[in-house]
């Protein structure tokens, strides 16, 4: 590999950005929760439609960063899998299809597609019966949640795209009739179409879950995907359940 690409790789791979994202996502879950806390410019309006017009605006917010995230976990993932050691060139040259396909047919990926996303030796070389048991019901821990966020992508990506280009997702406050303020997103999809879509506290709960499971993840996987790069052999397995992890090395 080029000098220059290696240092580039390198500095990638030592600033995780993905950490960002994730990090976002909990600074704005934060003020969403209490904005007049963070922003005392807004208690002094004392204006109820801007404070509604602002936390319709964060929720957007953090629904299209934990899209973001969500696009290039998988992209990621598809470069873990491929085990291609020039990453940042994947990230300049991939493209949305691939995200699309990655998330379209996770459910129906079998046990060595998903441990090879996530930079784990075959399935069929792990001869202790043990750690092959615990192997399995890992991996279809993280497939369950693989395609949990493949639903979320999937239902949350047009926003994304609408907010990203041209603005077309954006906060939207009105009154009913009867005359009762109300906030929503307004999403234009078609230029004679407006959907306004209503987002609720468990769709910004869920947004932080999937953004701390990403990035708790990609953490391990860069250690793993490291030490692979110097050692071709040197896996690291974890093992996952739904309340706690623990790693193995193999």
């Amino acid at each position: 590999m080029d000098k220059g690409v290696e240092a580039a790789n390198k500095m990638f791979l030592l600033n995780r950005a993905h950490g960002w994202l994730a990090l976002k996502v909990k600074i704005l879950q934060d003020i969403l929760n209490s904005p007049e806390k963070h922003l005392p410019y807004l208690k002094s309006l004392n204006d109820e439609t801007t404070l509604l017009y602002f936390k319709e605006g964060v929720k957007l917010d953090i629904i299209c960063s934990t899209v973001h995230l969500c696009e290039i976990f998988a992209i990621y993932l598809i470069n873990f899998r491929e085990r291609k050691e020039n990453f940042v060139e994947k990230l300049l040259n991939y493209k949305i299809s691939e995200v699309k396909d990655f998330y379209r047919g996770i459910g129906k990926r079998n046990i060595n597609y998903i441990t090879s996303c996530f930079l784990w030796p075959p399935f069929s070389s792990i001869e202790n019966s043990f750690r092959k048991k615990e192997m399995l019901t890992s991996s279809q821990l993280l497939k369950a949640e693989l395609k949990r966020i493949a639903k979320f992508y999937r239902a949350n990506v047009d926003i994304y795209n609408s907010y990203k280009h041209g603005l077309r997702a954006f906060p939207f406050v009105s009154t009913d009739a009867e005359g009762n303020l109300f906030g929503c997103i307004a999403n234009f999809t078609d230029k004679n179409d407006c959907r306004k879509i209503k987002i609720g506290v468990f769709q910004t709960k869920e947004c932080i879950e999937i953004c701390n499971f990403i990035n708790e993840v990609l953490n391990g996987l860069f250690e793993s995907y490291e030490q692979l790069s110097k050692n071709k052999d040197a896996y690291t397995v974890t093992i996952w359940s739904k309340r706690q992890q623990s790693s193995a090395q193999s």
